[in-house]
């Protein structure tokens, strides 16, 4: 059975989106979620953490791994793969070093301080601190 990918626009609805996710997550794997560009990219990770809420009452719970995928005529193509995870304690019980950015934070420092944190073992909460598809 091949993967379902799901594209993502800006101008797609992140509660619809979310209901698609939920769905192919319930009849088995989920889906990859594509987005090019700042606003599709915010579209897709809001449908992906209103997804976490539909699933609940199913006792599933899902998570991405996140990729930009490099293209000479496209300068920010982001790949969601979506898995299923045990469900885990809410992030607000665990202890985690936290990382606030906003609109004008470097992605690659940002990053580095993410990675630098894992490779500790060190959980990492990250919050926006401003809105927008550019925090995201």
């Amino acid at each position: 059975l091949a993967t379902r990918i799901l594209r993502v626009s800006s101008q797609s609805d992140s509660k619809s989106v979310a209901g698609s996710i939920a769905h192919i997550s319930r009849a088995g794997e989920p889906p990859v979620v594509t987005a090019v560009g700042a606003n599709s990219s915010n579209q897709a990770i809001k449908a992906v953490a209103i997804a976490r809420n539909y699933l609940v009452q199913d006792e599933i719970d899902v998570g991405c791994l996140v990729q930009i995928v490099k293209d000479e005529e496209i300068t920010h193509n982001l790949q969601l793969t979506i898995v299923k995870r045990a469900r885990r304690e809410p992030a607000e019980n665990l202890e985690a070093f936290e990382l606030k950015v906003k609109r004008e934070s470097d992605p690659a420092k940002t990053a580095g301080a993410i990675a630098g944190k894992a490779r500790e073992g060190v959980r990492v909460s990250v919050t926006c601190a401003t809105f927008g598809a550019e925090t995201v």
